[in-house]
C-alpha cells in the first residue's frame, strides 16, 4: 500500500485503535466462551488502550488514508533471575480491519514492533496464539516463530 505509515501510537489514536481491540476480542469469542466478552467490552477499550500507553507497552498503528486501520501491541518483561535470557519481548495483541487484511500490514506492525524490542537489546520474542487461529498461525512462523510451550486453561 502507497499511502500506509507504520508508527507510534498517539493520545489521537486511541479511540480507533479501542475500535479495533473491539473488533479483536469478538473475533476471539468464535474460539472459545474463554474469550467471552463483558456488555461493556467497546465502551472501555478506549481508556484501557490510554491506560496502557502510560505503562510500559508499547504499541505501533498502521495508518492508510489518514485512518488507523490495525495496531500491535506489545511489551517487554523480566524474566527469573537465574535464567540467562533475563528479559523477552511479548508480542501481546495484533489486529488489522477486515477491509485491509491480506496486503502486508500485519507483517509490517509486527516487525516494527521487533525493531523496537530489538533496539532495547532483546533478543528473544514470546507471543501466544489460539490453536484454532490458523491465519495467525501461519503468520507467525513465516515469520520465524516455533511451537515452544503450551498454554493451557481449566474452568472450575
Amino acid at each position: 500500500m502507497a499511502d500506509l505509515l507504520i508508527r507510534k501510537i498517539e493520545e489521537r489514536d486511541v479511540e480507533a485503535v479501542g475500535r479495533l481491540w473491539y473488533q479483536l476480542s469478538l473475533y476471539h469469542e468464535n474460539f472459545a466462551r474463554y474469550y467471552a466478552v463483558r456488555p461493556d467490552t467497546e465502551a472501555i477499550l478506549g481508556d484501557h488502550v490510554r491506560d496502557l500507553m502510560h505503562r510500559n507497552c508499547i504499541f505501533f498503528v498502521a495508518e492508510a488514508g489518514g485512518r488507523v486501520v490495525g495496531f500491535v501491541s506489545g511489551y517487554i518483561v523480566m524474566r527469573n533471575p537465574q535464567l540467562v535470557v533475563d528479559r523477552v519481548g511479548k508480542v501481546d495483541n495484533i489486529f488489522v480491519d477486515d477491509e485491509f487484511r491480506g496486503k502486508g500490514i500485519g507483517t509490517q506492525l509486527l516487525e516494527q514492533l521487533f525493531a523496537y524490542i530489538k533496539s532495547q537489546n532483546v533478543v528473544y520474542i514470546e507471543l501466544s496464539c489460539d490453536f484454532a487461529n490458523d491465519r495467525a498461525l501461519e503468520l507467525y512462523k513465516r515469520l520465524g516463530f516455533k511451537e515452544q510451550k503450551v498454554f493451557m486453561v481449566r474452568e472450575g
